[in-house]
């Protein structure tokens, strides 16, 4: 049991009909889950909005509301009405308050990426439990956690929203009580158990709103040939997921592409690299132009007599990249 008002702190409110310093019990999206004091967040979902069932929340015994807009009738009963521009931001921070921050008990690596995401995460999954760092994994390939391993059915499994609105901890609870139920890990199960903890389910899946879309919105066509050196872009095939990649890029692998060329020694340079002082972005651009550089090997045959001589260069200057 928390304060209406203790749960709201940081929610970007823009109005607020009633008094915050009630108690709330429970908090729900879902009208059938509405108890006396519990807190009703109407959300518009893919196919339903949850605005219809407030007057259903409030028959249950919802005792605040939370919406983007306020029903016609509002001022007619003694229930608090919360205004914001998204119920589902809202919700996250509202969970997060409620059940004392959960994400704050553990700590989270997310890997994000086009390629080698479950490679990364599957690497730190062992080296962190091989330092004795209790560690749970979930990948498109695995969910991981002690000595349990279940294959990942799809892409996005109904556990990332846990993640991501507030409650992190509670998916560890979860393959853990799952495990030793012996009940099968899936979207089905991690959904039911979740709900018991009032996380939000698929319904607050980020999607395409092409109603809300610009009247001069123009269709974006991906180029069918490398830009820079004119090779037919390919998509990828990933051998992790078996599927192939959702961008194109330019197949060339040498030093033939001069975008691709370039970008490699951008980052061979880099802090993620070797990390060399006075060797920037934007200089390997202007050595490449000027034919100093060709190769990332390149960069430890520098003429440095030459460069010495640029506008803007030095002694000083070329001493930092000896």
């Amino acid at each position: 049991m928390k304060k209406l008002k203790e749960i709201l702190f940081k929610v970007n409110i823009n109005s607020v009909y009633g008094d915050t310093d009630i108690d709330i019990t429970k908090i729900t999206f879902d009208s059938r889950n509405v108890e006396n004091n519990t807190l009703f967040v109407a959300i518009e979902g893919y196919k339903i909005d949850g605005h219809n069932y407030i007057d259903q929340s409030l028959k249950k015994g919802a005792s605040v509301i939370v919406c983007e807009k306020l029903p016609k009738n509002f001022k007619n009963n003694n229930s608090v009405y919360i205004c914001v521009d998204c119920s589902k931001s809202a919700l996250s921070i509202i969970a997060s308050n409620f059940y004392d921050i959960p994400s704050s008990k553990i700590d989270l690596i997310g890997v994000t990426g086009t390629n080698g995401k479950t490679t990364i995460a599957s690497l730190l999954y062992k080296l962190y439990n091989d330092l004795d760092i209790k560690s749970g994994l979930v990948s498109t390939i695995n969910i991981e956690y002690d000595d349990f391993i279940e294959t990942s059915k799809n892409t996005t499994l109904q556990i990332n929203l846990a993640l991501n609105y507030g409650s992190k901890f509670e998916i560890l609870n979860a393959v853990k009580k799952l495990k030793k139920s012996n009940d099968k890990i899936n979207e089905k199960n991690l959904s039911k158990y979740l709900q018991t903890k009032n996380i939000p389910d698929q319904e607050l899946l980020i999607r395409t709103e092409n109603n809300k879309r610009l009247s001069n919105f123009k269709k974006y066509i991906f180029p069918e040939k490398c830009p820079s050196c004119g090779l037919k872009v390919i998509k990828e095939f990933n051998s992790l997921t078996q599927k192939y990649d959702a961008v194109k890029r330019c197949p060339s692998e040498g030093y033939d592409c001069e975008k691709m060329s370039i970008e490699k020694i951008k980052h061979f340079i880099s802090k993620d690299a070797l990390n060399i002082d006075g060797l920037g972005k934007k200089v390997i651009e202007k050595f490449w132009d000027l034919k100093f550089i060709r190769y990332p090997q390149d960069i430890f045959k520098l003429d440095y007599q030459k460069i010495e001589k640029l506008d803007g260069w030095g002694k000083l200057s070329v001493s930092n990249l000896k």
